[in-house]
């Protein structure tokens, strides 16, 4: 059994160097402490052995190791649970419980080195240790109340390990010799621990297969993703190329056949040719920008807006504050996010430039709980009775928003100004 345990010993401090995870701690901890009970349980000849040193020494310091067990499994089983946001209260009882226990068992030790002058003890460490029977009763219920099956593999081993301590700890009435009891029965305190370690390595390993397959999908689901993302990527710029240049074809054609004729309406195409240009050169640089993964060559999606908009924002005479929260900021990495989130910015300032009448602009990019929340603010005229199916490109925003799992709203502002925001989760954004 003492091989057993040992073998244990060796699962969990690899696991614990390899994952860092406390409740393999704890369980070492737990294991630990019981070993020594059940050592000074067996073994009641040692307690000579350290009396001789000059220490005082009684078979009772063994009990202060047992309420130490009992606070590391508790411990042990609150870590287990992983995400403690959800199990607030429960490590709460947990964290009390384990310091009652270990103050509990400090008294064991203080009771040894004051004799019988430590008498007084007796009764409160024993209904500590009958009350402790609740603390028990309830981390098992918790441990099945959860619904996760590694969890309720880890409540039916803690029943079990509590049983057979019960079995074993506690004599019966007809009982006389406490010492023999324990002796005869700490075989089943060690068999309930093996038990309890050997389920927990079960649920490990089980839980170490079940992680491997949700990383394997995750990098698929991302991959695919990717994949999808590129293709509309792909798709939108061969039809925004396909359309501008055909545009482009026919103004240089009518050029072509009017050059001599007339210098007016020649001149006219030309300068059609010219924007059409300028916008085609705007959008291949907006798609290079957000299919861009290289690092070191990305700007961030306010720089972009910023270098679009600056020389823009000088002729019209408008002031743009920009609000930028950079840690939310980073977490646009979506392809799809970061071309939608461009469009989106890039539709309502120029919207604002065109038809507010603005002399300020307030650009910001914040956290709102798991959202990015995006605002395009302005000091102009405000807004009427809007049309979603006309002009402004507000159909844009809201079909753009909506893309990327998110919400529009278009509001006036007080005393005078229009907002524009949309809130997209996280989780849209992010790869």
């Amino acid at each position: 059994m003492y091989g057993a345990m040992f073998i244990q010993f060796l699962f969990l401090i690899f696991y614990y160097f390899m994952f860092k995870k406390m409740e393999f701690l704890y369980l070492m901890l737990t294991g630990f402490s019981v070993i020594i009970f059940l050592t000074l349980v067996l073994y009641p000849d040692m307690s000579y052995v350290i009396r001789v040193t000059g220490l005082p020494f009684t078979y009772e310091v063994r009990n202060a190791f047992l309420f130490y067990s009992f606070a590391g499994y508790y411990m042990f089983c609150y870590h287990f649970l992983g995400n403690p946001d959800k199990h607030v209260f429960f490590g709460k009882i947990v964290k009390w419980a384990s310091v009652v226990l270990f103050i509990t068992g400090g008294l064991y030790v203080v009771r040894n080195l004051l004799g019988t002058d430590g008498d007084w003890m007796v009764n409160f460490l024993v209904i500590i240790y009958f009350i402790n029977f609740l603390m028990q009763a309830y981390s098992v219920y918790y441990l099945f109340s959860t619904g996760k099956p590694k969890h309720r593999v880890i409540a039916y081993a803690s029943l079990f390990l509590f049983v057979i301590a019960k079995f074993s700890l506690i004599p019966s009435s007809d009982t006389n010799d406490l010492g023999a009891h324990l002796f005869e029965n700490s075989y089943y305190v060690l068999i309930g621990v093996n038990v309890n370690f050997l389920f927990f390595n079960v649920v490990t390993i089980y839980g170490m297969w079940q992680d491997l397959n949700s990383m394997v999908k995750k990098e698929l689901d991302k991959a695919r993703e990717l994949y999808q993302q590129r293709v509309e990527i792909s798709n939108d710029l061969h039809d925004d190329l396909g359309a501008t240049l055909s545009s482009m074809h026919i103004y240089s054609g009518i050029a072509e056949k009017y050059v001599f004729v007339d210098p007016v309406k020649t001149k006219v195409n030309l300068d059609l040719i010219s924007k059409n240009v300028f916008t085609l050169m705007e959008k291949i640089n907006d798609v290079i920008w957000s299919v861009s993964t290289k690092q070191s060559n990305v700007s961030l999606l306010s720089t972009r807006i910023k270098d679009c908009f600056v020389d823009i924002f000088d002729a019209a005479g408008i002031k743009c504050i920009y609000q930028i929260e950079e840690n939310i900021e980073l977490r646009i990495t979506g392809l799809k996010a970061r071309k939608l989130l461009l469009l989106f910015a890039k539709e309502a300032i120029n919207n604002a430039i065109k038809h507010s009448g603005a002399t300020e602009i307030k650009f910001s990019m914040l956290q709102s709980n798991d959202n990015l929340l995006m605002s395009i603010q302005d000091n102009g005229i405000g807004i009427g009775d809007l049309d979603f199916t006309k002009g402004n490109g507000l159909s844009n925003l809201e079909h753009r928003a909506a893309q990327l799992n998110g919400h529009f709203l278009i509001s006036n502002l007080k005393p005078n100004g229009t907002s524009v925001e949309c809130m997209i989760p996280i989780t849209s954004i992010s790869l």
